[in-house]
């Protein structure tokens, strides 16, 4: 960490990554307990030399920095204060005289946690928000589930009759989409050989017994119900916003999903299908289409990661998909062992059921390794949303998906857009409004909008950054809208003068004129008039055309209350600015024209479709 990211750090608040401690002469106990929460959680900052008052940060300084700093590093890898060796990263800062040594605690491996003190393991903590809590003995034992070298899927159980717990029909429709993939597959084997031949059925002490994998994917709703003693899914259809307070009619359809998953996937489809925006078909024999639409794919992704991923020995919290007027909501208890950056980049990543990923590959569902999380937001964003947000929280062992049905070049923004007189590509507008609707945004983040080349997307940034819409933090591990742009956004759209109307006697704000003007004022909505305007002008259109189209009589109202606010807003231009009087001059859209009326046009066809 550089003095400029501790700097940032320190105008904050301690959170999840991020604990001072004042340490002026010796390591303090409580360093210890931060290093395990750190180890146990995702990771984090530890810094010395920082007291904390009222709330605020103070640089104190380390006194004898060598001691101190050989103190602590020999205490973590030395492996007997603390359960398992941990090598920090350090770094050493001069705050005006002061010296702060910030230290970096990497996330213990899954087989290496829980990471306790003392040797005893009930002196393990997890990191929640900017406290170090002490882990409940629920916590320790998921723990120790995810760190035994037989994942808990693979694991045998032997309280089912072999020959009685599955259930048939299920067999032979994943039998029967297996077998058209293509797979070498004899059709006349039992269906106990076949579960043998991919494990899900292994012998011990002469013996066969099911996995917990087999269980969940073929038994019985019975065998099910023994095993895991809680539904595998709820599934939700509100008749309100996410944010909005909820309808006294909680819900207007409901599927509770208590059969194996192989059951579960289909009534969740069958559940969707009755949702969806956009109706279509599915194979009946392989609930698949070639040609998914973009909405299917996101859905189907985001459903697969629940039903593989969650944490089965967890019988308490019960995962659920939701589906809001503005948002479907995706809820799993089980973190992903991945990190954030991880989970957003294609390749084989480490699961929690290991089993169960296999049997849903073999039958197409996540086939190539590592996809579906980029493939989930590669569909929600051909849709023109906001990329889906993740919430992987290690400390409450809980994945969320929110897919907000939110624009990501929104009418709003792009008439943000068009008033700053800039030319953007279609990339450049994408990103800008990203960073405008979060303010901040990772690096990482922003590759969520545009999945380009590493050279490619660079050069967008740097784009940005030239035409002074967005800055490096001072850290340079964010990116954040431009200041002179955060308030004038913040406001953008309240208060706005009357620009739109369609009656005469508003005196309205001349916004062309022949001065360079310092800024454009932003439209907040267009009139019908307006609408038909952009239209009309996909191609260049003269003055007296768009007069004698649109059966307007008054040619200065005309130009003053419908032309001149586009112009100003920027969605608008003079086909030859240079020269007004020009005789062939017409008016055209802008690049934020086009886009605002490709979005209507978009916004038409799925009114149509429906």
């Amino acid at each position: 960490m550089t003095r400029e990211e501790l700097l940032e750090r320190l105008s904050g608040f301690e959170w999840n990554d991020f604990e001072v401690k004042e340490a002026a002469w010796a390591v303090p106990k409580s360093a210890y307990e931060s290093v395990s929460a750190f180890a146990n959680t995702a990771g984090g900052f530890l810094v010395f030399g920082v007291r904390e008052a009222n709330g605020k940060f103070e640089v104190a300084g380390v006194i004898n920095v060598d001691k101190i700093q050989a103190d602590f590093i020999t205490t973590l890898r030395a492996g007997q204060k603390l359960s398992k060796v941990i090598d920090p990263g350090a770094d050493l800062v001069d705050c005006t005289g002061n010296q702060v040594l910030i230290f970096f605690i990497p996330e213990a491996h899954r087989r290496d946690k829980p990471v306790y003190l003392n040797g005893d393991i009930n002196e393990a903590f997890v990191r929640r928000g900017g406290v170090d809590l002490h882990c409940t003995m629920d916590q320790i034992k998921a723990f120790l589930r995810d760190a035994d070298t037989v994942p808990y899927d693979c694991q045998l159980v032997g309280d089912f009759d072999i020959e009685r717990c599955f259930e048939n029909e299920s067999l032979a429709w994943y039998r029967s989409v297996f077998a058209a993939r293509g797979h070498k597959y004899d059709p006349v084997v039992n269906d106990l050989d076949f579960l043998r031949r991919f494990a899900f059925v292994r012998e011990r002490d002469g013996k066969y017994y099911p996995t917990r994998a087999a269980i969940l994917l073929f038994g019985t709703e019975a065998a099910v119900r023994q095993l895991l003693g809680r539904p595998i899914v709820d599934c939700l259809k509100i008749g309100a916003g996410r944010d909005d307070l909820q309808p006294a009619e909680r819900y207007s359809d409901r599927v509770i999903c208590e059969g194996n998953l192989i059951e579960t996937w289909r009534l969740i489809n069958e559940w969707y299908l009755r949702h969806a925006e956009k109706p279509f078909s599915l194979d009946p024999a392989t609930l698949q289409r070639s040609d998914s639409p973009p909405e299917q794919e996101a859905f189907r992704e985001a459903a697969i990661n629940l039903l593989i991923h969650q944490d089965y020995a967890d019988q308490s919290r019960i995962p659920f998909i939701k589906f809001f007027r503005d948002a479907a909501v995706f809820y799993n208890p089980g973190h992903a062992f991945a990190s954030d950056a991880e989970l957003l980049a294609p390749g084989d990543k480490e699961v929690r059921n290991q089993a169960l990923r296999l049997g849903f590959r073999m039958i197409g569902f996540g086939e190539q390794a590592g996809t579906g999380i980029p493939a989930m937001m590669r569909g929600w964003q051909q849709l023109g949303y906001l990329p889906p947000r993740i919430r992987n929280d290690k400390e409450q062992r809980t994945f969320e998906v929110s897919m907000l049905r939110e624009l990501l070049l929104s009418d709003h923004q792009l008439y943000f857009q068009a008033s700053l007189g800039v030319s953007l590509t279609d990339e450049e507008a994408r990103l800008f409004a990203y960073v405008c609707h979060r303010q901040q945004v990772t690096e990482i983040e922003a590759r969520l909008v545009l999945p380009l080349p590493a050279a490619e997307f660079r050069r967008v940034l740097e784009k940005l950054r030239v035409q002074a819409l967005i800055v490096p933090s001072a850290s340079g591990s964010n990116w954040l809208l431009a200041e002179h742009l955060r308030e004038r956004f913040a406001n953008f759209g309240q208060e706005q003068p009357n620009l739109v109307t369609d009656q005469v006697g508003v005196d309205p704000a001349n916004l062309v004129t022949d001065q360079a003007q310092p800024r454009r004022e932003a439209l907040a909505e267009l009139s019908n008039t307006q609408v038909k305007i952009l239209e009309l002008c996909a191609v260049p259109r003269r003055l007296a055309d768009l007069i004698d189209t649109l059966k307007f009589t008054n040619r200065t109202f005309f130009r003053q209350k419908h032309l001149e606010p586009l112009v100003g807003g920027g969605i608008l231009a003079l086909q030859y600015p240079e020269s007004r009087k020009h005789p062939r001059q017409a008016y055209v859209l802008t690049d934020a024209g086009m886009r605002l009326l490709e979005n209507r046009r978009a916004r038409q066809r799925q009114e149509n479709e429906k």
